[in-house]
């Protein structure tokens, strides 16, 4: 359903047809997504073409629907004062190795696809559960000071769709905006944010 709903948000205004076929999804899932939109006053039918007519009924349901806080496996202290250079040394230490699957999510990676509001303090990340004693391992600092580092489950092929810029692997832009959305009204800026440049990322 989120890729239909992305897709859409992406290109603006489409038919359900050409977003079936843009996102590889069966045309009775997507009509039946982008129905259930119309019946909520979310999406609207203009000829053959549809759009999103309520943004902020989308981000309040994502967020009801899939809580990021209910993904989240550890909050870890790490040896950094600063995200980005953090971010970057632990991609660089879990780059080679395939099996050691990893992505920068939420505000980490919006700040890279907008430009706005960086957030020094904290990242956020998706990471398997088995590889928590590795990070730990390699990163987690002794003292309460340094930045937060808030890990998340994957709940989804997240993995297969990662980037890298500036030197750090993030996930894609529609898992991305999925994360912040989730996040609720603590992250509407960015999410906001990330809605309006989202068919240029």
């Amino acid at each position: 359903s989120w890729q239909v709903i992305s897709r859409l948000l992406k290109e603006k205004k489409t038919s359900i047809r050409q977003l079936s076929l843009m996102e590889n999804v069966s045309y009775g899932w997507t009509h039946r997504t982008i129905k259930t939109l119309m019946q909520q006053n979310i999406v609207k039918q203009d000829n053959n073409h549809v759009s999103i007519s309520d943004m902020n009924k989308l981000l309040n349901g994502i967020a009801w629907e899939r809580p990021l806080s209910n993904l989240k496996i550890a909050e870890i202290r790490i040896k950094f004062d600063e995200a980005a250079i953090a971010a970057k040394e632990i991609t660089a230490a879990f780059g080679p190795q395939d099996d050691l699957s990893l992505g920068f999510t939420s505000y980490t990676a919006a700040s890279l696809y907008t430009g706005y509001g960086v957030r020094h303090d904290a990242m956020y990340l998706y990471m398997r559960t088995e590889h928590l004693g590795y990070f730990r391992e390699l990163f987690e600092s002794s003292s309460q000071k340094g930045v937060l580092a808030v890990i998340y489950q994957p709940d989804r092929k997240i993995f297969q769709n990662t980037q890298e810029r500036e030197g750090i692997r993030i996930v894609s832009p529609a898992q991305t905006l999925l994360d912040l959305a989730g996040m609720g009204y603590s992250a509407m800026d960015m999410t906001k944010q990330m809605v309006s440049c989202y068919d240029t990322v």
